[in-house]
């Protein structure tokens, strides 16, 4: 019987879940398509980390190089330069060197 009403929760909240992604996405396609787009074309990133990822981290300009974003994101060790000249979008050999190790 607990297991039952266990089990009954957990659809609940993930009807509700499901209900809050939705209506937040609607929302960041309006507030910024274009980041929330070019978030989603990074490999393993969907739906729920490229809105983490959007507000979150709100203008990357506020860092001053790669090192700082990727410390701030504790993704490790970083190329150093200037974060306009990566773009982790075009396919492995194209670009920056940096899409290359994304």
């Amino acid at each position: 019987m607990m297991l039952d009403a266990d089990i009954e929760v957990i659809k609940q909240l993930d009807e509700t879940i499901a209900r809050l992604e939705t209506h937040v996405l609607k929302h960041a396609k309006v507030h910024d398509p274009a980041r929330l787009h070019l978030l989603q074309t990074i490999n393993g990133v969907g739906k729920v980390l490229s809105l983490v990822m959007l507000y979150e981290i709100r203008d990357v300009n506020r860092f001053e190089n790669i090192g700082q974003f990727v410390s701030y994101a504790r993704l490790g060790q970083a190329p150093t330069g200037d974060l306009q000249n990566v773009c982790c979008t075009n396919p492995p050999g194209g670009g920056s060197p940096a899409c290359d190790r994304a």
